[in-house]
């Protein structure tokens, strides 16, 4: 809208002293108004000393005042610079810089910038005979640049440093390639605010990042041109650390970190149009719930990541689960990735010593629907094809992955949901190729047992046999009625053999008996010939008990973890008029507590486990009757182990 200046000259002719001001007010550039821009001047032939002054404002603060990222737009800058014409050098000195918003400010700390001509830096030998000058390169000397950044509330969100630079100044470009002419530039963060930074940053975000941290990140870098003419590169060395800090993505992730490091070696080259960035990068973190995790990443012909991850918590993830009600446990893992041109490879070991997991409900597209639905238009499917992810990915990839489940044998692999729960135990291979994935090997279901609807069926041997698609491993099971439930010492069951799609059951039981029989022990717990009398109120009633509490196990197990007892579970026993409703749970990793009463009688029993060792454990009871057993477990034979863990040489200890 309008441009003012002025200038007057004062003094003699000969050294005349100068001071003016040059004025913009209004000036309209795309999306900015700079209302007005003053920059204020004096000096002499020696010297110039100017302030300079702006303010301005993003247009569409005009319309509204909502938007952050609208207010970090506006602002107040300020800066003040002298420059002196010195017969032995040029000297800028820049007294202050300041930026001015609604969110935050930038200030610069004074810092010197020095022009030393050539001339003034010849060196003089003396042979002799003969005096010979050495033409030096012109020198700039630039002081440590200073940075700090504050936020609204006057907080330190972090500080940048760059140390003093000496840069000689040559005639041709092949004279930067020696070890004075041009050192390496370093430069410092300290005490950059993570929780700071991110508040900053999420007005300009489409999607903001909740999270809620204390921690810093204290870091260094050392950067430098190296090479020749012909293959000049700019080397980047460095790192970063986080100090000791907790955590919190809302609503979801929360972890302490104890440790967090990160180290960097990177060259860039300048004359390769192929493969012009290789970075070699090493790192550490380690945590309360993260366990402690290593990486190694190097990118040249290749690229390769290495990851070695130890006793991380499972529990981490729980929160991005909702199909399950509990999940917990720990996992250790050797991963290898390497990517060459269109070629992906994954390849590693996974270990998994702890884990305990409720499945509340299937995700859609795990659930297949019967073959006998015919779909006639289009719907939404919940269902999908399992082997989309590998077929429609745009690279080539091959995995082989190994995963170990419960390797020491201590039956710490737990898998519950809808009314069946089993431990897990074995070792399957993932492998895909040629975008085709399939698994490998056998997983044995330990402990296994099924509650529902007053039915209480015990895994008495299972395995889930892979050799293809995991959805269709081929299934060994044998689950018979509780003996506790039993009114005698027949062993009645079911065995269960197939594809998970093609399953054919049949009844056995000890001794052999009709099926009619082996039935009528499976379903009432006696003979079918049993000429003793039950109500029918006696069977709806234990058929309800048992579905109530299978309903409410997730209520009891919160209540047991609130007052200190794990795995805290309501579970019935017995048989007919003899049936019980019994709560268990564990006080400690030995010794477990049970309290049984009568559903239909008010006799009541109290139970104390104590394991002594891994296969011995004492068992007192005290109710009707006192007893005191004691249990020892055999087993025979030894379980393979193979010679090496997959891409590691190193021997298996046995």
């Amino acid at each position: 809208e309008s441009i003012a200046a002025r200038i007057q000259v004062q003094d003699t002719l000969l050294s005349p002293t100068f001071t003016g001001q040059v004025s913009l007010k209004n000036v309209q550039q795309p999306r900015i108004d700079v209302h007005s821009l003053i920059v204020d001047f004096s000096g002499d032939f020696t010297s110039v000393n100017a302030q300079i002054e702006a303010n301005w404002t993003h247009q569409e603060m005009l319309d509204t005042d909502t938007s952050s990222a609208q207010k970090a737009l506006t602002g107040q800058y300020n800066q003040a610079v002298a420059i002196k014409f010195n017969p032995e050098n040029i000297n800028v000195n820049l007294q202050t810089m300041r930026i001015d918003s609604p969110l935050a400010n930038v200030a610069l700390a004074p810092y010197n910038i020095e022009l030393i001509p050539g001339y003034l830096r010849e060196n003089t030998i003396t042979n002799t005979s003969v005096s010979s000058a050495i033409k030096e390169p012109a020198l700039i000397k630039i002081d440590q640049w200073h940075l700090t950044l504050h936020n609204a509330t006057q907080d330190n969100v972090g500080t940048w440093q760059i140390q003093p630079i000496n840069l000689q100044i040559h005639d041709t470009f092949n004279d930067y390639f020696n070890e004075t002419a041009l050192p390496p530039i370093a430069v410092n963060i300290s005490t950059l605010n993570i929780q700071s930074l991110v508040d900053l940053a999420n007005p300009f975000l489409a999607n903001p990042i909740t999270i809620t941290t204390d921690a810093n990140i204290n870091g260094e870098a050392l950067i430098g041109l190296t090479g020749s003419t012909t293959e000049p590169q700019i080397n980047i060395t460095g790192n970063l650390g986080v100090t000791p800090s907790s955590w919190q993505i809302t609503p979801k992730l929360d972890a302490t970190i104890t440790q967090a490091k990160v180290d960097v070696s990177a060259q860039y080259r300048l004359s390769d149009t192929t493969t012009p960035l290789s970075v070699n990068s090493t790192g550490i973190l380690t945590g309360e719930q993260l366990g402690d995790i290593q990486y190694q990443f190097v990118m040249a012909d290749k690229l390769t990541l290495y990851t070695q991850i130890k006793s991380i918590n499972l529990g981490l993830v729980a929160p991005f689960l909702p199909q399950f009600t509990r999940f917990s446990g720990n996992t250790s893992a050797n991963i290898a990735l390497t990517k060459e041109g269109q070629q992906l490879s994954l390849n590693g070991i996974i270990i998994i010593p702890e884990l305990d997991v409720a499945i509340e409900q299937l995700d859609k597209s795990a659930i297949t629907p019967h073959g006998d639905i015919i779909i006639t238009h289009p719907v939404e499917q919940g269902f999908s094809n399992p082997n989309a992810a590998f077929t429609e990915a745009p690279l080539d990839l091959q995995a082989n992955i190994r995963v170990l489940v419960d390797p020491l044998q201590k039956n710490k692999v737990k898998v519950a949901g809808f009314d069946f729960s089993t431990n897990l135990q074995g070792s399957v291979e993932f492998y895909l190729e040629r975008q085709q994935p399939s698994v490998i090997g056998t997983i044995a279901l330990n402990n296994g047992q099924y509650q529902a609807y007053g039915q209480d069926l015990l895994i008495r041997s299972g395995q889930l046999i892979f050799n293809g698609p995991a959805s269709l491993p081929f299934i060994q099971l044998e689950a018979i009625r509780n003996p506790k439930n039993m009114n005698d010492d027949v062993i009645a069951g079911l065995k269960i053999s197939g594809l998970a799609n093609q399953l054919d059951a049949q009844l056995f039981s000890e001794p052999m008996l009709e099926n009619p029989n082996i039935l009528s022990y499976l379903i009432r717990g006696k003979d079918l010939n049993d000429d003793t009398q039950e109500d029918n109120s006696v069977l709806l009633t234990n058929a309800i008990l048992g579905f109530g509490l299978g309903k409410s196990q997730e209520a009891i197990s919160e209540f047991g973890d609130k007052i200190g007892v794990q795995n805290l579970q309501l579970s019935t026993q017995g048989q007919g008029d003899n049936a019980q409703l019994g709560i268990t749970g564990q006080l400690n990793e030995r010794l477990s507590v049970e309290y049984r009463v009568g559903v239909f009688n008010a006799i009541a029993e109290f139970g104390l486990r104590y394991q002594w060792l891994p296969n011995l454990y004492v068992e007192a009871t005290s109710g009707a009757e006192n007893a005191l057993d004691v249990f020892y477990q055999l087993s025979w034979g030894n379980r393979a182990l193979p010679a090496s863990l997959p891409g590691s040489e190193k021997p298996i200890t046995q």
